[in-house]
Formats: structure tokens, sequence, C-alpha cells
């Protein structure tokens, strides 16, 4: 189980990354890749089908622009990798799998909604 430090860590990480800014796509996409080193230094597995040498690499062919980058691709592409590095700041903290994934859902949605929708 967790304790309560723990959950206050979780919180305290979980503000600091969705109010006080809203990650570009290369801020989300080091959040992401920084939390799960961390994670898997510290214990965690990895689940990403394509594992964390894949996922970088899929997330370097998106940054780079060989994939064509739309405004709309990008605001949805930030809120995924905000959420995932979310998520595994709460898989190293040890809380249960579920709250992990339902904080970063959580965290995902917000910063997808607080982001201005690009003009059309």
């Amino acid at each position: 189980m967790y304790t309560a430090k723990q959950f206050l860590i979780l919180l305290s990480c979980t503000l600091l990354v969705s109010c006080t800014t809203v990650p570009t796509v290369e801020e989300a996409a080091v959040l992401d890749v920084a939390t799960t080193a961390v994670g898997l230094a510290s214990g965690a597995v990895e689940l990403n089908p394509f594992g964390p040498v894949g996922g970088s690499l899929l997330k370097l062919v998106y940054i780079s622009g060989l994939v064509k980058r739309t405004p709309q691709g990008d605001r949805f592409v930030s809120s995924l990798w905000t959420g995932s590095a979310v998520n595994n700041v709460a898989i190293t903290f040890m809380l249960p799998p579920l709250l992990s994934i339902v904080t970063g859902i959580t965290v995902g949605y917000y910063v997808y909604t607080v982001q201005k929708p690009p003009s059309e």
C-alpha cells in the first residue's frame, strides 16, 4: 500500500506538472522519458509494447517532424505524454495501479482541455 507521504509527493508532482504550465510536445516527451527512466531504475516494469527504447524512438520520430505534425495532433500528444509521466510518478511511488492510471488520465485530460485549441 502507499503512505500519506507518498500520496502527498504524488499530489505535489501532479499539481506542479499540470498547474504551472502546459507542456509542449517536446517538454512532455522529456517528462515521460525521464519519469520512465526513474521508474525503471526503481524497479518498475515497462508496459509499453515498444519498450523504453522503442517508445523514445517513436517520440523522436514525432518531434523531428518525420511525420506530419498538426496543432491538434500536438495538443493530443502533449496531453498523452504528460499523463503518462504522471502515471510513471505514481507507479514509482508504489501507488495502486488503478489510482496511478486514473491520476495519469486525469492530468492528461486536464492538459488537453486547458491547451488553446488550434484555430481553424
